[in-house]
């Protein structure tokens, strides 16, 4: 009976996928650092995100990618207070690459989202799948220069100008005798209750003058630091690309294609 000598015994062949796959479990290994794991906590809260040196992107957060196993990462960040017609953000992930010299250089960016959110403040959630074009796995094996991913801002509407109140009052440093003050009745109401008015001594230490007091609302949308920036294999995150994919809550567009070239706040 003739022999096929090109075919290799199914047994042969087992062990062949066998140290491929254990060959591929060694490529993406991360190195080593420490005997025990370490987990990196990051702020949940959304913060106030204002208008940067005259609206340029800035970062919210700063995630260090050196030696990055796999080509596309995945992220989540959450907001409060986006507002349509009045909050605004823009929003997009940038990579760069930091130099032995300091210099950063921009390598990647995703598309610019604009998140229009809702009529009024709402909690929200967002997350952004990204092929992110920095070195990775073996491509890394020569490169001494350390990659950053940040989560960067701008405006595209706002923030909403929250006009300041303003009253007349009466007031005195706060140690200052009451006796300057007194409470006069000018009026009486159906109930028999009265209807009271404060005035003040003259050459006393009180006056009275016009306050402004500062609205507790900034007018800012609110954005939170990535609460994760993880490498995951195309198996778990397939709809990844170079424009990136965004998945949030409440309404949302894309604004701009990725651009290399807009200013940033580059420190």
């Amino acid at each position: 009976m003739p022999t096929q000598v090109n075919t290799l015994p199914p047994s042969l062949v087992s062990e062949l996928s066998e140290l491929r796959r254990r060959l591929d479990t060694i490529e993406r290994a991360p190195a080593p650092v420490n005997s025990f794991d370490r987990y990196p906590t990051a702020e949940w809260d959304p913060v106030d995100r204002g208008i940067v040196a005259g609206n340029v992107w800035h970062a919210a957060s700063i995630a260090s990618v050196t030696g990055l196993v796999f080509d596309r990462i995945e992220t989540k960040f959450t907001t409060y207070g986006v507002i349509k017609g009045k909050r605004e953000p823009e929003i997009r992930l940038a990579a760069y690459r930091h130099g032995r010299d300091g210099s950063k250089v921009i390598v990647s960016a995703s598309s610019t989202w604009q998140l229009s959110g809702d009529t009024t403040a709402y909690l929200a959630a967002g997350r952004i799948r990204w092929v992110h074009g920095i070195p990775f796995g073996w491509d890394y094996a020569t490169d001494t220069d350390v990659y950053t991913i940040e989560l960067q801002v701008r405006y595209a509407i706002g923030p909403e100008q929250i006009p300041t109140v303003r009253i007349w009052t009466i007031g005195a440093a706060p140690t200052a005798s009451t006796s300057g003050l007194q409470t006069r009745s000018v009026g009486t109401d159906t109930d028999g209750k009265n209807f009271n008015t404060l005035t003040y001594k003259d050459g006393s230490a009180y006056g009275a003058g016009l306050v402004d007091i500062p609205a507790r609302d900034t007018g800012n949308a609110k954005i939170s630091a990535m609460q994760y920036c993880v490498g995951l294999p195309a198996s778990r995150v397939p709809d990844a690309t170079p424009d990136g994919v965004l998945a949030y809550d409440l309404t949302w567009k894309v604004s701009r294609s990725p651009s290399l070239s807009e200013e940033v706040m580059n420190l």
